[in-house]
């Protein structure tokens, strides 16, 4: 059917980027987990906590995409979100993922879903809403890792800056593997302080 190929498909997501800094903390899970097999680590640079989840959408209504996250972007004012602790996630029989994982934050909830009120018209598929949980997604696992030996532990006072911008990514696969691309940024409303 015409218009309806892969190619005229692009996977977005709106992200707030883990800065340098962070990501070399983070790297710690990695590393005391090296010796573990089955486990598909995030590359430092893919690092990001999802503001809301697209999915796939057509090329040709990125602009019209990228208008609507602005207004909704341009009306909320920075926030916080408290690191909780690293955790395994997901369906375990089917492989799960390694989080680190936020409190919930009632800011953070406002803003994935006020994208999605914005965005849903664009949507191929309809997400399952729910209240999301903030987090980076640091590694994905098969079923067949060892899950009981994974070392969650993590010593940092781990934090990350005040959310005051977000980015729309496009998932872009190469050769090597998923790289995100940003295609948009957008700034907060920052005539207010930073909210927890």
């Amino acid at each position: 059917m015409p218009g309806s190929s892969k190619q005229n498909v692009a996977r977005l997501f709106v992200a707030f980027p883990v800065p340098d800094i962070q990501r070399e903390e983070l790297k710690l899970i990695q590393q005391q987990n090296s010796s573990l097999t089955g486990i598909r680590w995030t590359p430092l640079p893919n690092l990001h906590l999802t503001i809301f989840f697209l999915g796939e959408v057509l090329e040709e209504n990125i602009p019209q995409i990228n208008d609507v996250i602005s207004k909704v972007v341009e009306q909320t004012h920075p926030f916080i979100v408290q690191f909780e602790k690293i955790v395994l996630a997901g369906k375990m029989k089917h492989g799960g993922m390694i989080w680190a994982r936020f409190f919930k934050n009632n800011f953070y909830t406002a803003i994935s879903m006020d994208i999605y009120d914005a965005v849903k018209e664009y949507l191929i598929v309809q997400p399952m809403i729910k209240d999301p949980i903030p987090h980076i997604t640091l590694a994905r696992f098969k079923r067949e890792a060892e899950t009981e030996k994974i070392n969650l532990s993590f010593e940092y006072n781990f934090s990350i800056p005040g959310i005051n911008f977000c980015e729309l990514w496009k998932s872009v696969q190469t050769k090597e593997g998923v790289i995100y691309k940003s295609l948009q940024r957008f700034e907060l409303n920052k005539t207010h302080p930073e909210k927890q």
